[in-house]
């Protein structure tokens, strides 16, 4: 008797482990966060991360990213089971506006999302690998290669075990210790 009570309350759903709800079965969206990265194509569309749980086995979802305002941007991702972290794009905005993200699965469940979506700072950032050689002051880059590379082949040298050496000079702490 006792144990057909206990198989009811869970078939009811009365008793759940703590922080445990019956919609928390198949796909769900634990959250969406900007990144500062803006892919170079047009129209601008910024990067987000989209953290996904699943709960069920591994299936493929489209994804519909609509801000107020502007034209909506669809993906198709794919999401194994438990879930993780995906790259979706944001259209570009101004001024903060409402964001509603709809994720649909290829067994038809439909899950939504909406938030308020802040503009992001563009930044343009430029990278150079190599400004100038300084001879005066360095030398050449190939040669300054082969130091840095000498030298790495050094400190291994100087700290590789010792083998010829008397059991009182290896319990000092006499020899180079090298960390890179």
């Amino acid at each position: 008797m006792r144990i057909s009570i206990l198989v009811l309350l869970v078939v009811s759903g009365l008793l759940l482990p703590a922080g445990y709800s019956a919609r928390e079965t198949g796909v769900r969206i634990i959250g969406l966060e900007p990144t500062p990265l803006f892919p170079r194509a047009e129209p601008l569309r910024q990067v987000a991360r989209l953290s996904l749980g699943n709960s069920g086995a591994a299936t493929d979802c489209g994804v519909e990213v609509a801000v107020e305002g502007e034209s909506p941007v669809t993906a198709r991702l794919d999401l194994p089971p438990g879930g993780g972290v995906r790259e979706v794009l944001v259209p570009d905005i101004r001024a903060e506006r409402d964001l509603r993200l709809t994720l649909r699965c290829r067994d038809g469940e439909v899950v939504e999302h909406r938030q308020k979506w802040q503009p992001q700072r563009h930044w343009k950032v430029t990278i150079v690998k190599s400004s100038h050689e300084d001879l005066g002051y360095e030398d050449y880059i190939y040669r300054k290669q082969h130091n840095i590379a000498n030298n790495i082949e050094l400190g291994e040298f100087l700290s590789a075990p010792r083998e010829n050496v008397a059991e009182s000079e290896r319990d000092l702490d006499s020899h180079v210790h090298y960390t890179m």
